[in-house]
């Protein structure tokens, strides 16, 4: 009896370790899938040697080292320990369109990420700064909790690593070489032909790296599986190229700038748990270059650092001086708070070997894009602060071939808009292209070759300064064209000083006038009062240690909103010119403060242009 019991304690007593150890050991796999799980974890554990991978590779060094194979187009990124769990930025633009669904050098997201090692893997992580608390108080720890990051790809680890740096390579096709944008869902929404991304005939059109940036451009190509028409697809697929451009953050004594909602700036918000008292959950900082002053004393000091443009090479001489013009129209708003020469331009030499996608230099670039008209000017902000470090203005050529610019209807009209979004550059080839047409018509031009070269050149400074606006930080205000009225717009001594509207940050029309005696200034020659205004309160030094400390002086400039010629409505207020819009004087495409004057001079010039375009358009052959 004693020795039955004391083989039943032994075999609870096995069973009792068992348990234990069952809360705290993880068994080997048994069953049909156990030798499948086995073989995938030793092929994942495998890695090669570092120098074995890339023995045939080209090296491409910067921020972040890439290596791509010749042949086979595969691309391996270099990860050292001390570049893992560190924030770096991310900004993509579409490069490409197809000219029909998707339009070319459209802003997509920009992002902070960071990358990881978990498991033998390498993971891209989105990080959220959406909702955030100060490190230092307990809420930062239920924030921690009840937030999450967004994974956006990972990679196996591919190498051992490396013996001196302890680097490991990942592949570059898994973490950048996929539909992130949904784009076959779009194209299939779009044309009913179920497109699909083609991995295999995809490639890495660009890869460049510098001691501040990496930039990767992917082309991509989609297959439909269906017939679909398009006037601008020649077969049952295309290709759409993404560019992104990941780079390190700014490490300086920069201070953020507390928004006011009765000025139009781009902002980096985020909710707020450090406190459960403010009068909003929401910190709004304004998108805005670091600027200080040389003389902190001094009424006037031209900045320690100026906010410098490089003029690519590959623009035109004949409207380098133009282009130029535009961006320093913006120093004359600069002075009202407080700065001389904040802005400068400096051309690229023609020997010069430095790439415009270095983020050390903000370029003006030219682009050849035939039958598109077009600008962009995208700027990157650290997500954490607003400053604004980085900038790249894109012009395409067609920008300057205003006669051979048709008139189209828009087929898919703008929706809600994105208060990144600016199509100002399509809307001003089509208003140049009626203005020169007018002209035209008018004989107002003939023999005089020199005025038709100063009108584009005044055209091309007008689309300058608005898209240099946006890098500035300012969004748009399309309420501003109410200033003035119709007779005053045609008073030349008028706009050249205070502007033909409150900012040029509008979307105006040419500025023609029924009476060709009267005839104004066809573009704007000079920033507005509400540009100085929003400039002002952007960038005027207060000498404050951290951002609540300046709300004073920045709600003296923002209380006068109310002053008539500081009027401001943006993208939301207007809905891109939809009955939605709130207020029908914030509107696109219009000049002068009656809206319905407006319009009926547009009539009138239309009419004017039917009656004289089989005489003035007409020519033999």
């Amino acid at each position: 009896m004693l020795k039955k019991l004391s083989i039943a304690l032994g075999l609870l007593f096995v069973l009792s370790l068992l348990y234990i150890g069952c809360n705290s050991i993880t068994l080997p796999p048994t069953g049909p899938d156990a030798k499948k799980d086995a073989s995938k974890e030793d092929k994942n554990g495998d890695e090669k040697d570092f120098a074995e991978i890339i023995k045939d590779c080209k090296p491409i060094t910067g921020m972040l080292t890439i290596y791509q194979h010749p042949k086979n187009g595969n691309a391996f990124m270099e990860l050292k320990p001390e570049q893992l769990d560190k924030i770096l930025l991310c900004s993509v633009t579409r490069e490409s369109g197809d000219g029909t669904f998707l339009d070319a050098a459209s802003m997509e997201d920009s992002f902070p990420f960071f990358f990881r090692i978990l498991n033998k893997r390498v993971q891209l992580i989105y990080k959220n700064v959406l909702v955030r608390a100060d490190r230092d108080k307990p809420a930062f720890r239920a924030v921690e909790k009840g937030t999450s990051d967004s994974l956006i790809s990972s990679s196996i680890v591919l190498s051992k690593p490396h013996s001196t740096t302890g680097a490991v390579l990942v592949s570059l096709n898994d973490l950048f070489l996929f539909d992130r944008y949904n784009l076959a869902r779009h194209l299939s929404e779009a044309t009913k032909a179920d497109f699909s991304f083609d991995k295999d005939n995809s490639w890495f059109s660009i890869l460049k790296s510098f001691p501040a940036n990496t930039d990767i451009e992917i082309n991509m190509h989609f297959r439909a599986g269906k017939e679909f028409y398009s006037a601008t697809i020649p077969d049952k697929s295309l290709f759409i190229r993404y560019y992104y451009s990941i780079s390190t953050l700014p490490q300086d004594n920069y201070i953020p700038r507390l928004a006011d909602d009765r000025v139009g700036h781009f902002i980096t918000a985020y909710q707020d748990y450090s406190s459960m008292k403010p009068e909003t959950p929401y910190v709004r900082y304004i998108n805005r270059w670091n600027l200080e002053k040389s003389d902190p004393t001094a009424p006037l000091s031209p900045p320690k650092k100026p906010i410098g443009f490089w003029l690519e090479k590959t623009i035109p001489t004949e409207y380098r001086e133009p282009i130029k013009k535009g961006v320093l129209l913006w120093n004359k708003a600069f002075e009202q708070a407080g700065f001389t020469d904040a802005v400068v331009v400096y051309q690229q030499p023609d020997d010069a070997d430095w790439d415009p996608a270095d983020v050390r230099y903000n370029t003006i670039r030219w682009l050849i894009r035939p039958g598109s008209g077009y600008a962009v000017g995208p700027s990157d902000a650290d997500p954490f602060t607003g400053q604004l470090y980085a900038a790249d203005i894109r012009i395409s050529a067609d920008m300057a071939r205003i006669n051979y610019t048709e008139f189209e209807e828009s087929v898919n009209p703008l929706g809600i808009n994105n208060n990144a979004y600016c199509n100002y550059a399509n809307g001003l080839v089509y208003q140049a292209a009626f203005a020169s047409s007018m002209l035209t018509a008018r004989a107002f031009l003939d023999g005089k070759e020199k005025e038709a070269e100063q009108f584009v050149a005044d055209y091309l400074t007008d689309l300058a300064v608005h898209e240099v606006g946006h890098t500035l930080g300012l969004r748009h205000n399309f309420k501003s064209s109410t200033m003035l009225t119709a007779d005053q717009l045609n008073d030349k001594a008028l706009t050249s000083t205070k502007g033909m509207t409150g900012s040029v940050m509008d979307y105006t029309p040419a500025n023609i006038s029924l009476d060709t005696a009267k005839q104004g200034e066809f573009w704007h020659s000079t920033v507005g009062p509400y540009d100085c205004w929003a400039i002002e309160y952007a960038y005027k030094p207060f000498g404050a240690k951290a951002p609540e400390d300046e709300l004073s002086q920045l709600k003296a400039i923002a209380a006068r909103c109310a002053q008539p010629e500081l009027a401001y409505g943006t993208d939301e207020d207007c809905h891109g010119n939809s009955p939605s819009g709130i207020d029908p004087t914030c509107t696109l495409w219009d000049l002068g403060n009656d809206q319905l004057e407006y319009v009926s001079q547009r009539l009138k010039l239309a009419q004017e242009l039917w009656g004289k375009i089989e005489l003035k358009f007409s020519k033999p052959g």
